[in-house]
């Protein structure tokens, strides 16, 4: 089950940034990123309507606060970020560049001790971050020079998504549910709002006269890649940890290299081939190593209990 949401979330944020680039090319980007939310906000309290009649909101008083924390960071400040980059980088510069968001996703779990950081997690981090460099490098190199403020904004993105993160892991028993994540996008919406409207507000018109195109990348981005797929990350998430569970993001650049031969007509080179074996390599050491280390405690652990028995006897 774990394996098919991971696959999931990759075609779904995949897609997520040619979506983006349609938004924000006939709408204003902070106005954009409100859309998504707005539209991820309506889904969910529909779908709460309809499954969870008889849920109550007052049982989750007292953890409000870090979910209104999460939902700055996770939707709010890092949207803004997102949707105001991509506007000036492609799709695939901003890919590559959200890669590295389990890189400082690992600096916060070392530093305030979130979750146990083996060799092998950083390894697969590592590896995983290489592959994506190593793919993307030509794409990097032009657009970190031709359009600096945009790659910029992008990382400031993945710095935010980090931070969130780390919240989600130390409240993740208490605020990775389907009511909390309806007050992260009411206090997300409390940061694209105010700032759309600082910004944008005489671009706000252009919204009558954007696309289908346009307005049906912001329905798929609010109900896909923000309702449903948050909701995948959260069970997955729950199962496998936070820094596995961010591994996801390094096979989003998979769906970049495939939209780019059917919608760019460019074949992939060599380095992208090269970078997706990178990248591969990570997640099977991490995984492997994973999945060796709880086998042998299942195997040791009969041996434990028998040599205790045997000492008290």
């Amino acid at each position: 089950m774990n394996a098919l949401i991971f696959i999931l979330l990759i075609f779904i944020w995949g897609c997520s940034f040619i979506a983006i680039k349609f938004a924000v090319m006939e709408i204003p980007p902070y106005f954009a990123a409100s859309m998504r939310i707005m539209t991820a906000l309506l889904f969910l309290l529909i779908i709460r309507m309809i499954f969870y009649k008889k849920y109550s909101f007052r049982g989750i008083r007292k953890n409000i606060p870090f979910s209104i924390l999460a939902g700055f960071f996770n939707l709010g400040i890092a949207w803004c970020f997102l949707f105001w980059g991509e506007k000036y980088t492609s799709p695939a510069l901003a890919s590559i560049i959200n890669g590295s968001y389990p890189i400082w996703l690992l600096g916060l779990c070392l530093i305030f001790k979130i979750e146990e950081v083996t060799r092998t997690k950083i390894l697969a981090v590592m590896l995983g971050f290489i592959g994506i460099i190593t793919i993307f490098l030509p794409k990097i190199q032009v657009g970190m020079t031709e359009n600096l403020s945009g790659a910029l904004s992008i990382l400031a993105m993945a710095v935010s998504y980090a931070i969130a993160s780390s919240i989600f892991k130390k409240f993740s028993a208490k605020i990775l549910t389907l009511p909390h994540l309806i007050i992260q996008c009411i206090a997300g919406l409390c940061i694209t709002i105010p700032v759309s409207y600082f910004f944008e507000f005489e671009k706000w018109h252009e919204v009558f006269t954007a696309s289908s195109r346009a307005i049906g990348s912001t329905i798929y981005l609010g109900i896909f890649s923000t309702a449903i797929a948050i909701l995948l990350y959260f069970k997955l998430f729950k199962s496998i940890g936070a820094i596995r569970a961010s591994l996801v993001t390094y096979c989003i650049p998979f769906v970049s290299i495939i939209l780019d031969i059917v919608i760019l007509r460019v074949s992939p080179h060599i380095n992208e081939v090269l970078g997706l074996f990178i990248i591969l390599s990570g997640i099977f050491v991490n995984y492997y190593f994973e999945e060796r280390s709880k086998k042998k405690e299942a195997r040791m652990l009969p041996q434990v209990v028998f040599s205790n028995v045997t000492a008290e006897k």
